[in-house]
């Protein structure tokens, strides 16, 4: 079986404009906490702006500032320090520049639940080269993937 290339199970554009969007308007984020879980995200920056972004909202505030988002990653040594590694307030900025509506959203988190899903399957062993190499792979979801 071909190694399938972890580049073909990520959704970059697809994950940072989700978190964005949440940055831009979080009461969206509330609708989809229990949809989209940080096992969706791809690599350990996205991961870790969804838990940023997650605790910061159940947590700290519902108000999105530079002010208030570098205060609230000061609270934690190791929070800030990945806060810094990761870009800061200048990732949030860019990240929120990318926002979504809602219909483009819910386009969104169905993408990254089909890429997560790839991923995971991938790890337990199953093959899914059939699936990406598929001509209607772009228009699947996660359902029909399952």
């Amino acid at each position: 079986i071909e190694e399938i290339s972890e580049e073909l199970l990520k959704c970059p554009q697809c994950e940072l404009s989700v978190l964005g969007t949440f940055l831009k308007t979080p009461m969206v984020f509330f609708s989809y906490t229990d949809v989209v879980k940080n096992v969706d995200f791809s690599d350990e920056n996205t991961r870790f702006w969804h838990i940023f972004i997650t605790d910061y909202l159940l947590t700290y505030s519902n108000e999105i500032s530079s002010a208030l988002l570098n205060t609230f990653a000061s609270m934690n040594t190791s929070r800030l320090q990945l806060y810094k590694k990761f870009g800061g307030w200048n990732t949030a900025q860019a990240m929120m520049d990318i926002a979504l509506d809602d219909e483009g959203l819910m386009n969104a988190v169905q993408t990254l639940k089909k890429y997560s899903l790839l991923r995971n399957l991938v790890k337990e062993g199953f093959p899914v080269e059939n699936i990406i190499g598929s001509n209607s792979f772009s228009s699947m979801d996660a359902l029909k993937i399952f």
